[in-house]
């Protein structure tokens, strides 16, 4: 989700750009009268200016005034999906068995529905599958990037049938991906968490990876927010 709302800002910047230097280009097209009773002898020349100047923009504005409502509805329907990833998250704090015990101390603001257990997250971290031997023992049907050797979420959870699956979600949303990730990203996180719990005893980098998702997203839709405030302005 954060990746496909910092594209869709990056295209709505685009966008919006593009449709005021239509505008631009259309209204600067129309000399005043007073000009061009100044120049009577330039009159032709001024006249094929405007001609040409006002066929550039007349074929320019419909473009990037449908592609940036086009962008526009697209960016509002990331605002829904958004809702609804999170109460899908939400609906997670029910499903599967948990070993309970103490928690690691997550933040309420993170939007998680409760604390995740340090039993859980051992038993995802402490897997002795790699990242490359899960990627090749749960493949991804009908998935390019899951063939090309991607961690996917769907091929994750399987690896982690038996855990927690709110857990499972937590630490895959930690790698900084919703759905897909590069393998050596994954497997560099884990291997961080595994480290953290086998030598320091505790959770401080996936917390602190888990933070930073949560930031970037929330930037990402504020600042969605904002562009839309400016192509509805536009």
């Amino acid at each position: 989700m954060m990746q496909q709302s910092l594209v869709l800002v990056l295209y709505v910047c685009c966008a919006v750009a593009c449709t005021k230097n239509a505008v631009v280009a259309f209204t600067s097209t129309t000399p005043t009268t007073k000009k061009m009773h100044h120049h009577p002898t330039n009159t032709h020349l001024r006249v094929a200016w405007l001609n040409e100047n006002m066929e550039l923009a007349r074929n320019s504005f419909p473009l990037w005034t449908f592609g940036a409502a086009g962008s526009g509805g697209i960016a509002r329907n990331v605002i829904p999906k958004t809702i609804d990833e999170y109460l899908a998250v939400q609906k997670l704090k029910e499903e599967g068995a948990t070993k309970g015990g103490p928690t690691i101390g997550l933040s309420p603001l993170l939007g998680y529905p409760r604390d995740l257990t340090a039993s859980d997250v051992d038993q995802i971290v402490l897997n002795q599958l790699t990242v490359a031997q899960l990627t090749k023992k749960f493949p991804v049907e009908g998935n390019f990037l899951a063939a090309k050797g991607y961690l996917t979420l769907e091929a994750f959870q399987k690896a982690n049938a038996k855990a927690n699956p709110l857990t499972v979600k937590a630490i895959f949303d930690s790698f900084g991906k919703p759905e897909c990730v590069e393998p050596f990203v994954a497997q560099e996180c884990l291997d961080n968490y595994k480290n953290d719990v086998q030598n320091n005893g505790n959770y401080q980098r996936l917390k602190q990876n888990l933070f930073l998702f949560k930031l970037n997203g929330f930037s990402a839709i504020v600042a969605l927010l904002f562009l839309l405030g400016l192509a509805d302005v536009a």
